[in-house]
């Protein structure tokens, strides 16, 4: 309470972070908006949260039980965190409006971003037979998957080249 946030701004960070607007909210990755009333269910949190303005201040926040619309209990701060990653590098790090990001990135570009990051891998024969086990397992799914729904993306598109990860 007591924050500075336009209802809108937020309803903007909240679509960026990956939530849907869907009134009423009752499950987690949703919002609404209702005059100076924002409602949302956080990933991680058992109940959905209501935050009450006036103007562009944060009044009161409280988490209610969906299903009464009743409040359950006053909190004094709600974290939100988003539901998706998107890698930014370039301008975009400092300036999001400058681009979207690469939503291709794999965990070795996230990794390749902290300087001091260390990736061990135990057993690595053993991390391997599983890995190719799974890739052709993706790929049989796959197989299946387009005969129902012609535009499902290949394996390749969604996931890193084994040879890639092997160097």
């Amino acid at each position: 309470p007591g924050d500075d946030v336009s209802p809108a701004d937020l309803a903007d960070l909240l679509v960026d972070a990956g939530f849907t607007r869907e009134d009423p909210v009752d499950e987690h990755g949703e919002f609404a908006i209702r005059g100076g009333i924002v409602d949302v269910f956080p990933a991680g949190e058992a109940q959905p949260v209501r935050l009450e303005f006036i103007g562009d201040t944060i009044e009161s926040l409280r988490r209610y039980d969906p299903a009464t619309q009743r409040s359950t209990e006053t909190i004094d701060q709600l974290t939100i965190v988003p539901l998706r990653d998107v890698l930014v590098t370039g301008p975009a790090a400092t300036d999001p409006d400058a681009a979207d990001g690469d939503r291709s990135a794999t965990l070795f570009d996230y990794l390749a971003q902290v300087s001091a990051a260390r990736l061990i891998v135990s057993e690595p024969d053993e991390v391997k037979a599983n890995t190719t086990a799974h890739v052709e397992q993706l790929e049989r799914s796959y197989e299946d998957a387009r005969a129902a729904r012609p535009n499902v993306p290949p394996p390749s598109a969604l996931f890193a080249d084994l040879a890639d990860v092997d160097t």
